[in-house]
């Protein structure tokens, strides 16, 4: 089963008399998912959430259901999980108090999955693999690490692309053998990436090609690569490959930069026109690619005419409901904005350097930065969850439903950082990843001094 991973930020919180409960590991639920033992599992997070990701055959008891379900608890010794642990421990806590004790929690709870594989594909891939495959998830995103999968390597073995090709720009083309436009994608794909040695392709033909279709297709696109099938069709579902022909760009870093319905030199709208191949290029050169539109913008305006005005003022909340207001922000110190999107490469270097500029001077010290993005709905703040358990990023994120205050700073491209003074007025404005961000972060400071 491929696992999408769309995690949320790891925040340990205290769990009281539920700590006397039995955790388990992520290693002991892998060890029980080798053995082929009963995994009985019990997530306590919403249904929204639920859907996103959960573990293969986990039942869904909500935090806000469970006083009302308790009868279900006492059924069997359940592993209950929830995102970080905290609400497994107070559904845990109110079973105790109704004498249900004979269950155990999951330690660090789901969000703890992505550092996990992170840190034992290399070291200890089987017990990667076992959590990965008993993982259901949505689809992948653009700008999120792509998953590894797995599909049929030609001699009938199973094979991992993704693992295969690692440090590549890997073109993975989904394509029908026998339809004019999947034949011409794949031929053009071949010709591109037979010139290119930094670049990997995995082609893979849709469920029940027949076999000879798929050969001559490759005999005529010149095709000396690997060929991966997918017989039932479930890699092609899990990547969201409908239609052929599909590609899928993956950069050396594993993140997927595109996943479209697409020939492979069509221009494609929400990517700023831009082409596969264009997109495979600009990887290679190590430049950033285009985040896809996401239609907030109809008026572009200078950002930088904002420079010495009174930054427009907000309220905003994360994804906890926690709400940041910018005024009361600005009673303690000045404020470092940054407007981003996670499909954008640039974006999450800028967040990663700015994490590393508050490890380096403190949290408290000098600024509160504030993450400002587009809400793009669940599955988009679970990944931004991941992504800054991943990177230590601790600033609060925070989401713009409406586009309104991206467009009161005139956020025309991202990342898009502004530095405000403790009386409201706009100090610095810039647009880009900047490897040098603490000294210009504290050459603003400095000014404001003067």
């Amino acid at each position: 089963m491929i696992a999408a991973m769309l995690f949320s930020v790891l925040i340990l919180f205290p769990v009281t008399s539920a700590q006397a409960l039995e955790e388990v590991t992520l290693e002991q639920l892998a060890d029980m998912y080798k053995s082929g033992a009963d995994v009985p599992l019990i997530d306590v997070r919403t249904p929204e959430e639920f859907n996103l990701i959960h573990f293969k055959g986990a039942v869904n008891i909500p935090e806000d259901q469970a006083g009302k379900r308790t009868g279900e608890f006492a059924e069997k010794q359940w592993i209950l999980y929830c995102r970080t642990g905290r609400r497994a421990g107070e559904v845990a806590t109110m079973l105790q108090g109704k004498g249900i004790d004979d269950i155990k929690l999951l330690k660090g709870g789901i969000a703890q999955l992505p550092l996990f594989l992170k840190q034992h594909n290399n070291t200890d891939p089987d017990t990667a693999r076992a959590l990965q495959k008993n993982v259901v998830a949505s689809i992948p995103a653009v700008g999120f690490p792509l998953p590894d999968f797995e599909v049929s390597g030609a001699n009938g073995k199973q094979s991992h692309p993704l693992v295969e090709f690692r440090g590549k720009v890997v073109v993975i083309l989904f394509w029908k053998p026998g339809d004019q436009k999947s034949d011409k994608a794949l031929q053009q794909a071949v010709a591109f990436v037979s010139k290119n040695k930094g670049v990997a392709m995995a082609a893979i033909p849709f469920a029940n090609s027949d076999p000879k279709d798929v050969e001559a297709s490759l005999k005529a696109a010149a095709y000396g690569g690997a060929t991966y099938m997918d017989p039932l069709g479930e890699t092609a579902k899990a990547l969201n490959a409908g239609a052929a022909p599909t590609f899928l760009v993956v950069d050396a870093d594993g993140i997927l930069l595109t996943g479209a319905l697409t020939g492979f030199d069509e221009k494609m709208i929400t990517q700023g026109d831009l082409t596969i191949q264009q997109i495979v290029e600009q990887s290679l050169a190590g430049n950033p690619m285009r985040f896809p539109d996401t239609g907030l913008y109809a008026e572009k305006r200078d950002p930088n005419e904002l420079m010495g005005l009174q930054a427009p003022l907000f309220s905003l909340q994360d994804s906890e409901g926690r709400e940041y207001d910018l005024k009361k922000v600005l009673a303690s110190k000045p404020a470092v904005l940054v407007f981003f999107s996670l499909g954008c490469p640039h974006s999450r270097n800028q967040l990663t350097k700015l994490a590393e500029y508050e490890l380096i001077n403190g949290k408290s010290e000098k600024y509160q930065i504030l993450a400002v993005t587009p809400d793009g709905g669940p599955q988009y703040s679970a990944q931004i969850h991941q992504f800054a358990n991943t990177n230590g990023i601790e600033f609060p994120v925070v989401y713009d439903p409406t586009g309104n205050v991206m467009y009161q700073y005139s956020v025309s491209g991202v990342p898009e950082w502004v530095v405000v003074d403790q009386t409201g007025v706009i100090r610095h404005v810039a647009i880009g990843y900047f490897d040098n961000t603490e000294q210009i972060l504290n050459d603003a400071l400095a000014q404001m001094k003067n």
